[in-house]
């Protein structure tokens, strides 16, 4: 029975017509054997994501069942096929065989290959050109929304404003300035979306300037209360000790009063400040693209039955927006079809 379903197998392959086949899983010695005779080359063990990649730029139709053959599968067609083989000099005893597909779509998609320096610099050059990659595609998507719409980008605003100036070369810049002046880069690829800066950076410079406001309206008073006379110079009794001595009082109760209120006004923002730093100390890396690349829900769940009460949550929820797992619209149409069909 399994000999029997093996070569019907093996004649509906044939039947198609293919060159070659890219298996997912181990395909069994006797498939391999019936198309080795027809002249058909089986590569498996070939991840699904390269498979499906494969199929849309040479526009074939991927098999998951033998049921499939029924409807007679398109195949996919390219110019050549070579396999070369290469050796690293890290790994001495290693060899990698790779299978080049030229002529292919290509409106459709390509490969990019990286190689010449050590595995872990070539995975941070893949990150890179990944997101290279994903940005320039979203932003040829965008401007051809905004031409269909008959729309025109504004340009973002990315000029230093007074609480996010470059401070480099200050030496008397503060904190939060210096912070600021960091996020003052592109952070989108998009040139209508401008991402501001941590509000706890804004709130801790904002407070900056206001506790420097109340130190210099102190100061000022400070100095206009030692350039003011010791007392009243006029009437009965002036130059006497007693009257010095009242004035003395009433200078150390006002002087109190003031410090008082500068403490208290200090108060009231040292607190903003306080966290910035902690901010500060928590994220020593803090303009990272990389951050900007997802998207940050909260999400909870409610029963309408109890009158909306919490069941789960609240909980944050980081959505990437690059991942292996995204698709086109038109893949993922074709998937709700290929579902739907199922």
């Amino acid at each position: 029975m399994q000999q029997g379903f093996t070569e019907k197998l093996v004649q509906r392959i044939t039947g198609a017509g293919p060159n070659l086949v890219l298996a997912e899983k181990p395909v069994p010695r006797q498939v391999l054997e019936g198309l080795m005779r027809n002249g058909i080359a089986v590569a498996h063990g070939v991840k699904r994501s390269v498979i499906r990649a494969i199929a849309r730029c040479t526009g074939a139709e991927v098999v998951t069942s033998m049921d499939k053959f029924s409807d007679y599968p398109r195949t996919g067609t390219c110019a050549s096929l070579a396999v070369q083989t290469y050796e690293h000099p890290s790994l001495p005893e290693f060899r990698k065989s790779f299978f080049f597909l030229d002529g292919c779509i290509e409106e459709r998609g390509g490969t990019i290959v990286l190689r010449g320096d050590s595995f872990e610099r070539l995975a941070d050059i893949k990150q890179v050109v990944d997101l290279v990659i994903c940005l320039s595609y979203s932003m040829l998507l965008e401007s051809a929304l905004l031409i269909d719409e008959y729309a025109l980008a504004v340009p973002g605003q990315y000029e230093a404003g007074p609480a996010e100036q470059s401070v480099q070369t200050s030496e008397d810049a503060s904190l939060a300035q210096q912070a600021l002046g960091e996020y003052n880069i592109v952070l989108s690829s998009s040139p209508c979306v401008r991402i501001p800066p941590p509000h706890v950076l804004v709130c801790m410079r904002e407070k900056e300037l206001a506790i420097r406001a109340i130190s210099e309206k102190f100061d000022k008073m400070s100095a206009r209360r030692k350039d003011a006379p010791a007392g009243d110079s006029s009437g009965a009794g002036a130059g006497t000790g007693v009257s010095f001595l009242v004035s003395r009082q009433q200078g150390a109760a006002s002087s109190n009063r003031m410090q008082q209120q500068y403490e208290s006004e200090l108060a009231l923002h040292e607190s903003y400040i306080h966290e910035g730093k902690i901010f500060l100390r928590d994220n020593p890396y803090m303009v990272s693209l990389w951050d900007y690349q997802s998207i940050a829900v909260t999400y909870m769940v409610t029963c309408r039955k109890h009158d909306y009460m919490l069941c789960a949550g609240p909980q944050h929820h980081i959505i990437p927006f690059y991942t292996g797992t995204d698709a086109t619209l038109g893949e993922y149409l074709e998937m709700c079809f290929v579902l739907t069909a199922i």
